[in-house]
């Protein structure tokens, strides 16, 4: 099967676009940003999977991650933090999108400035890997909930940020993704019409087949991407 590669969360036109409000932008995540990822945990629950799937981290062992990350306890988070980096390829991007934020705000922002570049292309990678397009609206929320702040970090230096998205490229490339990709599916408008209409979510993602084909095809437009999007930065 022939699977055409359209969504890719790193462009020259969005260095364009974003670039000027990015240096401009204030840096703290709202709480929205929480309850986005929050909700992101909760609508995957629902989902049936595909049986030769399975996930070494469970759909709702995921949500319950993004749950102790936001939480008001310093050691709960802090807990939920080192369980994460121990074993960070089981994490669906929604939980790596939060503890990117987490790392910013905990003055940890070079951690940070990793973990949003791994899990922006890896919601890249489950977009294009989902047969519903629209759901790729997922993948731009998250950007824009936990990414202008990061962004705007990272781009004060052109040395830093090249290192930490080549690293978030290499640790994607050389990873294998251990968790359900079926979370951005929730996303689609399949998936919002089944809802709707009472009726049992059906799988929307490719024959795991063509997951390698469209993982690197994915991994190499966001690094064209990246590269004409780095001639920008002054």
């Amino acid at each position: 099967m022939r699977v055409k590669i359209e969504h890719c969360a790193v462009n020259a036109k969005c260095i364009r676009l974003n670039w000027k409000a990015w240096q401009t932008m204030e840096g703290i995540v709202k709480k929205k940003t929480i309850a986005l990822l929050i909700c992101t945990g909760l609508l995957i629950v629902s989902f049936n999977c595909s049986k030769k799937f399975i996930p070494q981290k469970t759909i709702s062992e995921n949500r319950e991650t993004i749950v102790k990350l936001g939480s008001n306890d310093i050691e709960t988070q802090k807990s939920a933090i080192t369980e994460i980096l121990s074993a960070p390829d089981v994490q669906s991007p929604p939980v790596l999108y939060m503890l990117s934020a987490i790392l910013f705000r905990t003055n940890r922002q070079s951690e940070a400035v990793k973990w949003f570049y791994i899990a922006q292309l890896r919601a890249t990678y489950d977009a294009n890997r989902c047969t519903d397009k629209t759901a790729s609206g997922a993948v731009t929320a998250l950007n824009q909930q936990v990414g202008p702040e990061i962004n705007k970090y990272a781009f004060k230096d052109k040395v830093f940020l090249q290192r930490q998205v080549m690293d978030a490229i290499s640790h994607v490339e050389n990873h294998t993704e251990l968790y359900d990709p079926s979370w951005i599916s929730q996303h689609g408008m399949q998936a919002t019409l089944s809802a709707l209409n009472s009726e049992k979510i059906k799988n929307a993602t490719y024959p795991e087949a063509d997951w390698p084909d469209i993982k690197k095809k994915t991994i190499n437009r966001y690094r064209e991407g990246f590269k004409e999007a780095l001639k920008m930065v002054p």
